[in-house]
C-alpha cells in the first residue's frame, strides 16, 4: 500500500522535531598513551516522539568542514565509542534518518585535548647488590616509563661514588626504558652500604621519584688450607757401609684455617722423626734419617707422603733419590783467598771468597758448604753459622751482621755429593773498616737521624729520648717518612741497631716483590737467652693502609714472604713482627740470643714479583772482598760501579743473621 502524502509529511515533521530534542552530546574519555591516541563517547538523546532508524556522527578537525558523505559512525544505539589521535581538537555533530531522508545538524559538540603531563614510573622500586670485598658487585639494571601523557624527559642522579647509571638523561612517551646501574665497589671494606638513586622530570607530576640501593660487601671466606712444602726433591748420598746424613724439608698451611696432615714414606731404610702435625701458617721442620750402612752400591728410589682429609690438593709428595758410592774420599781443605790473613779496612758488607772445589774422587760434586764468622779465634763465639746449597764458594755478607773496626775470623768447610765434609779452612782473620759512620754511637747511622721531636708510638715523649725502648730513622723510599722499632715483648732486651735499605740496591731479583710502600729496615735485637721468640712493632710516620704483605730478603733464601709472621694493626700505621733466634726470621744457623731481621712493607695491589731471574741469590761469581774491591760493585750477582753508599748493600744487604753485639 503507497504512502500518503499526509504520511510523509507527518514523518519529515517528526524528523525535524527529532534534531531539536537533541539536547547535548557528552564525552566520556579513555586515554591510551601507548598507542598516543585518545577515545572519545559521544552520547545523545534519544527523541520523545517519532521514527528513527539510525544516526550518523561526523567530525572534522576544528577549522575545517564535515564531509557529510563519510560519516565517522553510524548505528541505532545513542552512543558511539570514536578513537581519536591525541594531542587535537575535533567538533561533532549527529543527524538521525529515517526511511524519509536525513536530518540536520544537531547541536554541535567540540572535544578539546587536555594539556599533556607526563608522570615518572619505574620498576623495580630498589635496588640490592651485593659482593665480596675486593670484587664489583653485579650490574643491574631498572626500567623508566611515562605513565602519565605527553613525552617525559627524565634525568638521572644518585649520591654515592661506588654506582652510576647509564644513560643519565632520556625521553619516553610511554616506552619502557632499560637504565644499567654499574657498581665500583672492590675498595670497600666488608659491611652494609646504602645509596639513592633520583629520578627528576620537569613537569612531571609526581616528580621526583627515588630507587634505594642497599650494598652487602661480605667479607671473603677464609681460604682452604693447603699443603705445602719445600724442598720438592730429597737426594740423599753415602759411601757404602755408611748412613747417609740426615736431611729436612718444612711442611706449612699454605691456604687458611688449620692444617692436620700426616706424614708416610714407602721403604723401611728412611723414616721422618714426626708422622703428623699441624698448621696454620707455620713452617714445621720434618728430619729424615736414613739407615744405608747394609746398602750395596747403586741408587734407590722412595716417596715420602703428606696427606691431610679435606684438603683439595691433598696428597702432596716428595721424591727421594738415594745414591750409595762404593768408596769415597772427603773434599779437599777449602782455601780462602778473599780477606787475605790480617786484611783491614774490610767492609762490612764483604764477601767471603774460596779457591775451586776440589776432591780426590773423581766426578764428585760440591753439594753444601759451611760459612762461620766469629769474634774469637777458637770460634767459640759464632756471629754468623749458615749452611748453604746456594753459596758454594763465596757467600755475601748480610746486611747488620758485621761492626765497623772490629776485628773477626771467617772459616769455611765444603761438603761433596755423598755429604762427607772436608776439614775447616784456615782461620783468616780480617778488621773491618774504621770510617765513622754513626758518631753518637746509638746505632742509626748518621745520616738516617730523624728530628728529636719525632714520636713514633705516640706515647708524648720523642722517639730519640728513650733509645733503650724505641730506635727510629728516616726510611730509605717516601719522601720524610721515618719507621721506628720498638719492643714488643719481655723478651727483646735491646734494639742495638736500625739502618734503612733501598731494595734496589740489591740486585738479587728473583721473586722480589715490586713496590715496597717505604723500602726495607734491618734491625739488631738482643734477646734473653738463645732460642728466644721475640716481638717488635714497626711503626711508620705515614699510613700504610692497604699495603698488607711483608716481605724478608737474606742470602741464603732470598726474596720471601713473611707476612704470616707479621700482624697490620688497626691503627693502620704499624705492623707487629714474630722472630725466633735461630728460627723464622733469623737466618743466621745458630741461636745465639742475637736476632738480625730486615723487612719491608709492600703495596698490595703490586700483586707479583719480579719476573727477572738473573743476579739471583745463587750467583757465584767472583767478588771482591774488602772495601778496595767492593767500591768497584762488582759482585753481589751484578757488574758495574755504584756509590759506594749504594755499592756496598748488594746481594744479601738485608738477610737476617745472628751477630755479636757491638763491643
Amino acid at each position: 500500500m503507497k504512502e500518503s502524502t499526509g504520511e510523509r509529511c507527518r514523518k519529515g515533521y517528526m524528523l525535524r522535531t527529532l534534531l531539536g530534542v537533541l539536547i547535548s552530546i557528552v564525552f566520556i574519555l579513555s586515554y591510551s598513551p601507548a598507542a598516543h591516541a585518545v577515545q572519545v563517547t559521544l552520547a545523545w538523546d534519544p527523541p520523545a516522539t517519532g521514527t528513527v532508524d539510525g544516526y550518523r556522527v561526523f567530525s572534522r578537525l576544528a577549522g575545517q568542514s564535515y564531509n557529510y558523505s563519510q560519516p565517522a559512525w553510524e548505528g541505532t544505539a545513542t552512543t558511539c565509542p570514536l578513537t581519536l589521535p591525541d594531542g587535537q581538537t575535533y567538533d561533532f555533530v549527529v543527524r538521525a534518518y529515517n526511511s524519509s531522508g536525513e536530518s540536520g545538524d544537531s547541536n554541535e559538540a567540540t572535544y578539546q585535548p587536555a594539556t599533556a603531563t607526563p608522570a615518572i614510573s619505574r620498576t623495580p622500586s630498589s635496588l640490592s647488590a651485593s659482593c665480596t670485598q675486593g670484587s664489583n658487585a653485579s650490574g643491574q639494571s631498572f626500567q623508566i616509563s611515562n605513565s602519565g601523557s605527553g613525552t617525559l624527559s627524565y634525568t638521572i642522579s644518585d649520591d654515592a661514588t661506588w654506582l652510576s647509571c647509564s644513560p643519565s638523561t632520556g625521553t619516553s612517551t610511554g616506552e619502557q626504558d632499560p637504565i644499567t646501574v654499574s657498581y665500583a665497589t672492590t675498595g670497600l671494606a666488608a659491611g652494609t652500604y646504602s645509596a639513592t638513586i633520583t629520578i627528576t622530570a620537569t613537569g612531571a607530576s609526581n616528580t621526583p621519584q627515588t630507587i634505594p640501593v642497599s650494598l652487602t660487601v661480605n667479607a671473603p671466606p677464609p681460604p682452604a688450607a693447603a699443603i705445602s712444602q719445600t724442598p720438592t726433591t730429597l737426594s740423599p748420598a753415602c759411601a757404602q757401609g755408611t748412613n747417609a746424613a740426615s736431611q729436612s724439608f718444612q711442611v706449612w698451611n699454605s691456604g687458611g684455617g688449620t692444617l692436620s696432615y700426616t706424614i708416610s714414606d714407602n721403604v723401611g731404610w728412611l723414616a721422618c722423626n714426626v708422622t703428623s702435625g699441624t698448621s696454620t701458617g707455620a713452617h714445621n721442620t720434618v728430619t729424615v734419617n736414613y739407615s744405608t750402612s747394609g746398602f750395596a752400591a747403586g741408587t734407590y728410589s722412595a716417596t715420602i707422603t703428606i696427606s691431610a682429609s679435606g684438603v683439595s690438593n691433598s696428597p702432596q709428595t716428595i721424591p727421594v733419590s738415594l745414591k750409595v758410592v762404593a768408596s769415597n774420599l772427603p773434599p779437599a781443605k777449602p782455601v780462602i783467598t778473599s780477606p787475605y790473613n790480617s786484611q783491614v779496612e774490610c767492609d762490612p758488607l764483604l764477601t767471603v771468597q774460596t779457591e775451586p772445589f776440589s776432591d780426590p774422587d773423581a766426578g764428585d760434586s760440591h753439594s753444601k758448604s759451611r760459612w762461620q764468622i766469629s769474634t774469637a779465634q777458637d770460634f767459640a763465639s759464632l756471629v754468623l753459622d749458615v749452611s748453604t746449597t746456594t753459596w758454594l764458594t763465596q757467600f755475601p755478607v748480610p746486611h747488620s751482621v758485621l761492626d765497623r773496626a772490629t776485628s773477626y775470623f771467617a772459616r769455611v768447610q765444603f761438603f761433596d755429593a755423598v755429604s762427607e765434609a772436608s776439614e775447616w779452612s784456615d782461620a783468616v782473620e780480617f778488621r773491618t773498616i774504621s770510617a765513622l759512620v754513626d758518631a753518637n754511637q746509638n746505632g742509626i747511622p748518621d745520616s738516617r737521624e730523624v728530628g728529636n721531636t719525632v714520636d713514633l708510638n705516640g706515647d708524648g715523649i720523642p722517639d730519640n729520648a728513650q733509645p733503650d725502648l724505641i730506635k727510629s730513622a728516616q726510611t730509605a723510599l717516601g719522601n720524610n717518612v721515618a719507621v721506628g722499632v720498638c719492643k714488643d715483648s719481655d723478651s727483646v732486651v735491646e734494639i742495638e741497631t736500625l739502618d734503612t735499605i733501598h731494595p734496589a740496591t740489591i740486585l738479587d731479583k728473583t721473586n722480589r716483590p715490586e713496590n715496597f710502600a717505604f723500602g726495607l729496615c734491618t734491625y739488631r735485637l738482643k734477646v734473653n737467652a738463645p732460642g728466644s721468640t721475640a716481638r717488635v712493632r714497626l711503626y711508620y710516620s705515614s699510613p700504610i693502609s692497604g699495603h698488607q704483605s711483608y716481605y724478608i730478603y737474606d742470602t741464603v733464601n732470598g726474596w720471601q714472604d713473611f707476612s704470616e709472621h707479621v700482624i697490620f694493626n688497626d691503627d693502620g700505621r704499624s705492623v707487629t713482627v714474630e722472630l725466633q733466634d735461630g728460627g723464622f726470621g733469623d737466618s743466621d744457623g745458630v741461636a745465639n740470643g742475637v736476632i738480625v731481621d730486615p723487612g719491608g712493607v709492600v703495596v698490595a695491589d703490586s700483586g707479583s714479583a719480579a719476573t727477572e731471574t738473573s743476579g739471583g741469590h745463587g750467583n757465584n761469581d767472583s767478588v771482591a772482598g774488602c772495601f778496595i774491591a767492593t767500591a768497584a760493585g762488582e759482585g753481589r750477582g751484578e757488574p758495574g760501579p755504584l756509590p759506594l753508599t749504594a755499592g756496598l748493600l748488594i746481594g744479601g744487604a738485608v738477610m737476617a743473621f745472628a751477630m755479636k753485639r757491638r763491643r
